[in-house]
């Protein structure tokens, strides 16, 4: 089935943990610890989505890494394709092919619509909406929190 891989998963959550605290610059090791990924998988997801210009990093003792745009304008294509390159659900998704049947083929259209459909769509999700969404889901796990009393084992 189509899944990003784990490095875009990892990007994400650490997008979220810089999202969900104050501006101020996070170290490596900060994130690290915030999010449970390893060190040095966190090292080098950071600096993928730094040379992407999705994150910047300032060194020194108050350096670490911030957003280098607003939330609102870094999409979620944009996050993947800085971890895994243009997402593409089959090889003739942009016309180039190396398939047998690229001559003779009928269903090269489909696929083409259907992995712009996809890009389109992450296109369109910002990390502000990955934000909002997480906030509004942790508000509801707040307040759906029941006290377990008088339960007898």
């Amino acid at each position: 089935m189509l899944r990003i891989t784990k490095e875009s998963e990892y990007a994400f959550l650490l997008l979220s943990a810089l999202l969900a605290e104050d501006d101020t610059p996070k170290s490596a090791t900060a994130l690290a610890e915030m999010t449970g990924i390893a060190g040095p998988m966190t090292g080098k997801v950071l600096k993928r989505l730094v040379r992407f210009n999705i994150l910047s990093s300032t060194r020194g003792s108050r350096g670490g890494y911030t957003l280098a745009r607003p939330a609102e304008n870094i999409s979620a294509l944009q996050v993947v394709e800085a971890m895994e390159g243009a997402p593409e659900l089959v090889d003739c998704a942009h016309g180039e092919c190396n398939c047998a049947f690229a001559d003779f083929c009928t269903i090269s259209p489909f696929w083409q619509q259907l992995n712009d459909d996809i890009q389109s769509m992450l296109a369109a999700k910002s990390l502000a909406d990955m934000q909002r969404d997480e906030r509004r889901v942790r508000t509801q796990n707040q307040t759906i929190q029941v006290p377990i009393k008088n339960i007898r084992a």
